[in-house]
């Protein structure tokens, strides 16, 4: 399999692409991480849990979104900037590597999508099963 002119083109503005939307997960991680810090000390300050949640709880839930969505920002950042040096290089071991990092943003992204409906769906069960009682009387 050859890679055409046209086909290099593409791959380029993909480059370009992938690389601004990495540069901005890595912004909004960022920010993240501030707003985490910020109503963290807010919500600490403050002696007052907002919907049950102290300081401690609201802090980990942010580091643990933070955490799952930095691979594939990073793996999108890595394909990037692989893939535009395979091209404009000719070099087919570097543009392998480039197309398997997209390849591992792609099925991190889809067993996370998998894991996060798979929560949804027991979270959607278990909220029909504590409110039966409600229903029967309800219906009654």
């Amino acid at each position: 399999m050859e890679v055409d002119t046209t086909a290099q083109s593409h791959f380029l503005e993909m480059a370009r692409w992938t690389k601004f939307l990495a540069i901005m997960g890595f912004i909004f991680m960022g920010l993240l991480m501030i707003v985490c810090i910020a109503v963290g000390v807010f919500l600490a300050n403050s002696n007052t849990p907002v919907a049950g949640i102290n300081s401690t709880m609201f802090a980990t839930i942010y580091l643990v979104v933070a955490a799952i969505y930095i691979y594939p920002i990073y793996a999108l950042y890595k394909y990037s900037t692989q893939i535009k040096k395979a091209i404009t290089a000719a070099n087919q071991e570097l543009f392998n590597s480039a197309i398997s990092y997209l390849k591992r943003m792609f099925k991190y992204t889809g067993i996370l999508l998998v894991i996060f409906i798979a929560i949804y769906g027991i979270a959607f069960i278990v909220m029909l099963a504590g409110n039966a009682d409600n229903l029967k009387q309800s219906l009654q």
